[in-house]
């Protein structure tokens, strides 16, 4: 910039570059920002050098300062709070000097209305890197009194692979009754905002702000829990961006705060009579349990101090632990019968919910995170049968202790009542810390078996690509982060493992010291202060092992938890329209199968509603028989209209027909009887070659096995091996060659005999003479194809070659016809092919 060259020139040089320029995308994954026009503060700016945060004079800042969204539009939007000045326009410099002035005003007035230095906001944890948005939102709508599911919050915050927006945010507060605003504010200036806030943090991450101090600022993290970040490392982690929500004219309290009892209703469904006998025995125990202290004290008074006869005395005390034993024997038996039950279902409605979820559910996830989640079961099962469930009954014993120590004596009572008190409440200080480090460490968990999984899983691509190292410094770096989250959460159970200890001693000195006195004032007998001494011994045990399992509880419910991501998510639409299982077949106009129309109406689709579709308007029409190709650049959209047409991803809006009928007409089995699709991602189980081409479907006879390995080239090849059709594939098919993986996919795609077949990069590894042959034997077949592909040899006979770039049809033709285009896309992808 010229020297002499005002900064609010500089500024409207700023303004003149493109919107899509200028503007910072405030997306969770986003690390990049405009760099600043003006020569002489461009180093400044740079977010290498200097975060937002901290350049408090660069042209960036300026020019930037502040966002707010605006209404009277459909939908929100960001929008710049100063516009562009004009040079000639004298009333526009006015206009532009009195809102800087105003708000100028507005600054001065925050700055002086005092705002609180903490608040607390409910700790919602994220399942996912790209949900901490929608984390976030959730608690803020926590701290007003609305509590929405982080299912609900995932949708209506529109968070896709790449996260979600801020902008997002702040339209799904306002669908929830929240006022939200954006603003772009130095990290000082966050002390005179109202709490909570959302900040935008190392520009990937997003966080709530709860309070701050002289040294330190207080964090709800979603990925960690609440932490304590200093000063110093605030402000280099803060990105500039702060978006505060308060309650609106619309705002609404409602829902209901996670609990502990809401999510065991569902564990323990159908478990009536085995939770009856666990009951009924630990009630009888409860009664038992008062002879003891009964009968020692008349023993001490009466055998000890009178010398009378002690038989009978110990004949009952016989009795009664022989019916001990065996109440606790039955009581152990109900409770391993119960969590036997728990872990089968669990695992069964975990595995069966899982599979009927969209595609979409598992690309926010890690699938060993998942696998976590519903083997978390067993866990489930134990915590609650070992712990959860007999200390209700020890508590429903402590109640009944407590009426008879009262009864011995009131005033002993409430001292060790008070006892019993203190322990709860430094237990209770201890457990809040301790509960949000639980959630902490199972996520921190989750993910580090996610990432060895997938170590384990691409060990030979990570070697011969020599990532190896890169990638195991990875998951040591997750490895570390787990050990960390282990380790504080470990610090806090060693306080809760000591106070039990701590309040026995104290109770101890308490009731003898108190006890004896009265002992020897006359007030109570010896044998009353013995049986007194137990009873208090036996109340206290179940109350400081609750307290202990507050622990477990937290581990509990993080595990509950988890597995409720899974049972609430939206199951895919396909299975709404299954047929209820009845003993006829399911046909679609008296036919089993689709005679093999497809068309596509103005489908749109896109992978975040957010951001603009994919594919936008897109029509396509196959007749039976006809083969039709789509290619185009990578990244162009060939795959997502490929899963489209199976079915895989649902469109926007538009419409997918078969044989002139909407998808949603024909019944699901009849789809799938006619529609097969072989993905670029070869994907081959551990099991015979026979149960992979047939999937474990023991109704397809031998000839549909054959011809279809036959029509993929690649019988003669599996009959030369010793075992044939019997040959166990090791795990990911290592024992058979890139392109005999090919065409076992292919095979399997053909044993059903489909109408429609769908190959994106089918033939891919094949060489050209095994290519030509499949290709022959799918024309003698006579199936609709669509084939997506990149290789001219797969394209070029094809009755109609569509070309998709972004998304959007910019030729259509056959090879000849596409050819003659000099200056089109497809003739650009054959000669750079």
């Amino acid at each position: 910039m010229p020297r002499g060259t005002s900064t609010w020139e500089c500024r409207r040089s700023w303004n003149s570059v493109r919107p899509a320029e200028r503007r910072p995308r405030f997306r969770a994954r986003s690390r990049a920002l405009p760099p600043c026009p003006c020569r002489r503060n461009r180093r400044r700016s740079s977010p290498r050098r200097r975060s937002p945060s901290t350049a408090s004079t660069s042209c960036w800042t300026k020019a930037l300062l502040p966002y707010r969204l605006r209404e009277g539009s459909a939908g929100s939007s960001w929008t710049w709070a100063r516009g562009p000045r004009s040079r000639s326009s004298a009333h526009s410099s006015e206009r532009g000097d009195r809102n800087v002035a105003q708000r100028a005003s507005q600054g001065r007035k925050a700055a002086s209305e005092p705002s609180k230095r903490r608040l607390t906001t409910p700790v919602v944890l994220q399942m996912h890197a790209s949900e901490c948005g929608a984390a976030c939102l959730g608690s803020v709508l926590g701290h007003f009194g609305r509590w929405v599911a982080l299912t609900e919050l995932r949708e209506k915050c529109e968070v896709s692979r790449d996260g979600s927006s801020a902008a997002s945010l702040v339209r799904a507060g306002r669908h929830y009754g929240l006022e939200g605003r954006g603003m772009s504010l130095r990290a000082a200036a966050l002390k005179k905002l109202q709490l909570p806030a959302i900040l935008f943090w190392q520009f990937s991450h997003f966080v709530v702000l709860e309070g701050f101090d002289e040294d330190h600022f207080y964090l709800n993290d979603p990925a960690t829990g609440r932490r304590r970040v200093p000063e110093e490392e605030f402000i280099r982690g803060y990105s500039g961006i702060a978006l505060r929500f308060e309650p609106g004219a619309d705002f609404r309290p409602g829902g209901e705060p996670p609990g502990l009892f809401a999510q065991l209703g569902g564990v323990l469904a159908g478990s009536g009579n085995v939770l009856a006998g666990v009951i009924a025995c630990g009630l009888m125990l409860t009664l038992l349990a008062l002879v003891v202290p009964a009968s020692l004290g008349v023993f001490v008074d009466e055998v000890l101090g009178n010398h009378g006869p002690a038989g009978g005395l110990v004949a009952a005390l016989l009795g009664g632990g022989v019916l001990v034993y065996v109440l606790s024997l039955l009581k152990d038996r109900f409770l391993k019968r119960l969590a036997t039950r728990i872990s089968v279902i669990g695992y069964n409605a975990g595995l069966t919910r899982l599979l009927r979820l969209p595609v979409e559910f598992f690309h926010h996830r890690l699938i060993g995170d998942l696998t976590d989640r519903v083997s978390s079961i067993d866990r489930v099962a134990k915590n609650l049968t070992d712990q959860f469930l007999v200390l209700l009954v020890d508590m429903a014993m402590s109640a009944v202790l407590l009426v008879a120590m009262f009864a011995y004596d009131a005033v002993l009572t409430l001292v060790v009542l008070s006892l019993a008190l203190g322990h709860g409440v430094l237990a209770r200080f201890t457990n809040a810390l301790r509960d949000v480090r639980s959630h902490a460490m199972r996520r921190e968990q989750g993910l580090l078996i996610g990432v060895g999984m997938q170590m384990l899983s691409h060990a030979d691509n990570l070697r011969m690509t020599g990532a190896d190292d890169r990638f195991f410094a990875r998951w040591s770096g997750q490895q570390a982060r787990e050990l960390h989250a282990r380790q504080l959460h470990a610090e806090l159970g060693s306080v809760n493992t000591a106070l039990p200890g701590l309040v026995a001693a104290v109770r101890s000195a308490a009731v003898l010291a108190i006890g004896g006195t009265m002992v020897m004032a006359g007030d109570m007998t010896l044998g009353t202060l013995v049986g007194f001494y137990i009873l208090a011994e036996m109340f206290l045990a179940p109350i400081g092992r609750f307290l202990e399992f507050t622990d477990r509880r937290q581990a509990l419910e993080t595990d509950l938890q988890r597995r409720e991501d899974i049972a609430t998510a939206a199951e895919d639409p396909v299975f709404e329209r299954r047929s209820p299982e009845s003993e006829s077949i399911p046909t679609f106009r008296g036919r089993l199968q689709l005679a093999g129309q497809l068309e596509m109406r103005n489908v749109t689709f896109g992978y975040n509603r957010s951001r603009p579709p994919l594919l936008k308007d897109f029509n396509l029409r196959i007749e039976p028989g006809q083969r039709v190709a789509v290619v185009g650049p990578s990244g162009s959209g060939k795959s997502t209209l490929a899963r489209l047409v199976a079915g895989i991803y649902q469109p926007w809006s538009g419409e997918i027909l078969f044989d002139g009928h909407p998808r949603d007409e024909v019944p699901e089995e009849v789809l799938r009887r006619s529609i097969s699709m072989v993905d670029q991602e070869v994907v081959l189980f551990s099991a015979s070659l026979r149960d992979n081409v047939t999937l474990w479907n023991p109704a397809v006879p031998d000839e549909a096995i054959f011809a279809a390995a036959r029509d993929a080239c690649i019988h003669d090849e599996i009959l030369l091996r010793p075992d044939g059709y019997a040959t166990v594939v090791e795990e990911g098919g290592a024992n058979f060659s890139g392109g005999q993986r090919q065409r076992l996919e292919i095979a399997r795609a053909l044993v059903g005999n489909p109408t429609v077949l769908v190959l994106d990069e089918a033939t891919s590894a094949l060489d050209a003479a095994t290519e030509a042959a499949v290709d022959d034997a799918l024309r003698r077949r006579g199936v609709t194809c669509l084939i997506v592909a990149h290789r001219l040899s797969a394209v070029r006979d094809c009755d109609e070659i569509i070309v998709l770039e972004a998304g959007v049809e910019v030729q259509r033709g056959t090879h000849d016809e596409l050819m003659a285009d000099r200056e089109g896309t497809y003739y650009k992808l054959v000669r750079s092919g």
